[in-house]
């Protein structure tokens, strides 16, 4: 009996031992789920470190990008604006002093005077009115000696004419700039025979007319102005002269063609 017991017992014993090693072999974990093993701190640390900067990367660009649209926007603008303030600045008021070469269309005049032209000295001014239109005024002088018809004598003429109507200048850029006017001018003339015996002197006015083209050069403030005009007026000639001297009527128009410089308020 005793030998039965210890035997069961044994083989008890042996079969425990057997069903453990069995179980102990087996995972504990699911099947078809596998686990890795979990990375140190410093791992974890180093990648979320890593995360964070490329987090940065992305978001920074997109910063700065949306900051330099605006800033190019910015001078995109800007020019625009400035561009448009300027171009309301290009016509102003301009003060000049002129120099031509003014020749008479009538034959007569140019005998009365040698070399048939002479250099008119002028001031003239624009002053804006509406957009490209201006008032323009100007005084003028020309004086020059010359030879009466019919008998060897001298004349002087002395003109100073008085102009007064509208220019309009068409500016291209801050630069450059065509122009063409229409006015009245106002003649005061001084005829001065030297007729032996009967020296005289002729004073005649009267209203006439003149048109104008001309370019504009805006250096900075300084203008340089390049032009062309037509003049016409007729005025009677000097009085009490002799038979063989004819002067019933004196053109005093003609074609000036020269440059001022001045400057651009």
């Amino acid at each position: 009996m005793r030998k039965i017991v210890c035997s069961s017992l044994g083989v008890a014993i042996l079969f425990s031992v057997y069903a453990h090693s069995i179980f102990a072999a087996e995972p504990t974990t699911p099947p078809h789920h596998t686990t890795q093993p979990l990375p140190p701190d410093s791992a974890i640390f180093s990648s979320l470190k890593e995360n964070a900067e490329q987090s940065d990367e992305i978001v920074d660009p997109i910063c700065n990008e949306n900051k330099e649209s605006t800033e190019q926007s910015d001078e995109i603008v800007d020019p625009t604006r400035n561009e448009n303030l300027e171009k309301k600045n290009f016509n102003s008021i301009i003060i000049e002093f002129r120099a031509s070469y003014f020749r008479p269309f009538s034959k007569t005049s140019r005998k009365l005077i040698h070399g048939g032209g002479g250099v008119d000295y002028g001031l003239a001014t624009t002053i804006p009115v509406w957009k490209g239109l201006n008032i323009w005024g100007g005084v003028d002088y020309f004086a020059k000696g010359g030879t009466m018809i019919g008998i060897n004598r001298s004349v002087h003429i002395t003109m100073v004419p008085i102009t007064l109507g509208l220019k309009y200048i068409y500016y291209f850029n801050r630069f450059y700039g065509l122009y063409a006017g229409a006015a009245g001018k106002y003649y005061f003339v001084e005829v001065i025979n030297r007729v032996h015996p009967m020296y005289k002197t002729t004073h005649r006015n009267g209203l006439g007319s003149v048109v104008e083209v001309g370019n504009v050069i805006c250096i900075q403030s300084f203008v340089i102005d390049v032009f062309s005009s037509w003049s016409f007026k007729t005025i009677d000639g000097p009085h009490q002269l002799p038979p063989n001297a004819t002067s019933s009527h004196i053109n005093v128009g003609g074609w000036n063609i020269g440059m001022g410089v001045g400057y651009k308020f």
